[in-house]
């Protein structure tokens, strides 16, 4: 007979394995995309329906550095008139968490941060579980205004550049788990040298269209004569 602590520990180590086959496919799947793609907006997009999937949650969106911009390339779930106020945000006029873990500014305790640089938050309506009351008094926190109450952040990056970040979003509290960032952290840093890589490659196509643009009417011209 197997007794009640011993049925325990089996039961605990099939949930475990369970969990660590579901997230071996969900990386595959992050990982497939970043090899598939050969556009960014398309890869976004992927990755955001990929994202919503995994998580269970009610929106995601990927927001990019664009100088001292921070815009969200791919969305779904979050409410119109938030995308209207916050699609686009400054990173030094704008004072909110996506600004300060897109700029790894030094306002989040390092305590309230994964060991990938993500922060956590169970219910916005609550943050000085990890911020002092001053910090959280300079916050807007629009996510709770239109009923977004648990936020996971995580950044996407290269070394130590930051390109951009993951937000997801819940209407219900406590919806993130550790385990659940820490494995969009890993779909972060596939995602971040798949953006680098098609900047790149989006770079090099557009000099060769400029140069072509410049030398096919020279070309067309000697041709003539």
């Amino acid at each position: 007979t197997v007794d009640g602590e011993a049925l325990a520990r089996i039961l605990r180590y099939a949930i475990e394995r369970k969990r660590t086959d579901e997230e071996q496919v969900v990386s595959r799947q992050f990982l497939e995309a970043t090899n598939r793609q050969r556009a960014l907006e398309p890869l976004l997009d992927e990755f955001v329906r990929l994202t919503q999937r995994y998580t269970g949650c009610d929106a995601v969106g990927i927001r990019l550095l664009e100088g001292e911009r921070l815009r969200f390339h791919s969305q779904s779930g979050f409410p119109e008139p938030f995308l209207a106020r916050e699609g686009t945000v400054s990173l030094h006029k704008h004072q909110c968490l996506c600004t300060w873990i897109a700029a790894d500014a030094n306002h989040i305790p390092k305590s309230a941060l994964t060991d990938g640089g993500s922060v956590i938050v169970p219910d916005c309506r609550n943050l000085t579980e990890f911020l002092e009351a001053d910090l959280v008094d300079r916050l807007p926190r629009h996510c709770c205004h239109h009923g977004l109450t648990s936020l996971a952040l995580v950044p996407v990056q290269t070394g130590m550049r930051r390109l951009g970040i993951i937000e997801v979003a819940d209407t219900s509290s406590h919806h993130f788990t550790a385990q659940m960032v820490h494995t969009l952290e890993a779909a972060a840093m596939q995602l971040a040298a798949a953006v680098e890589r098609l900047r790149a490659e989006e770079g090099v196509s557009r000099r060769e269209a400029r140069y072509r643009s410049l030398v096919e009417p020279t070309s067309s011209v000697v041709w003539t004569m």
